[in-house]
């Protein structure tokens, strides 16, 4: 009986909601880029060649002329949050599923501290 309930409680425990929550990271607002992989070009069979990339982020979606590769956070989203984002690859006849690029919390790094100096009192 106390093995079945010992099991009980490890399979709750191995299941339980937020055991497999994304870390959220933090990025410099002003200076941080998305990055991606370029598809292989020619594709593989039963599929066109990528035109352009749709980044959909804090609410709006932006335009992307390949062959870029990268693209500054503070051009896609408005000011300093947290975001989740999502690319996808697009040409005439149509777009791929999302990727999703972690989840991130964009914010201002700190100013240069004022007066530096050594004292003798």
């Amino acid at each position: 009986m106390r093995l079945r309930i010992f099991l009980f409680i490890l399979l709750a425990l191995c299941f339980a909601p937020g055991v497999y929550a994304q870390t959220v990271i933090q990025v410099p607002y002003g200076t941080a880029h998305f990055y991606w992989d370029a598809p292989i070009d020619p594709p593989a069979s039963e599929s066109g060649i990528t035109r352009w990339y749709l980044l959909s982020c804090g609410g709006a979606d932006i335009r992307i002329d390949a062959p870029a590769t990268s693209f500054p956070v503070k051009t896609a989203v408005t000011a300093p949050g947290s975001y989740a984002c999502t690319l996808r690859a697009a040409n005439y006849f149509g777009v791929s599923e999302a990727a999703a690029f972690p989840l991130f919390e964009a914010g201002y790094v700190p100013p240069v501290v004022a007066n530096p100096r050594i004292e003798v009192r």
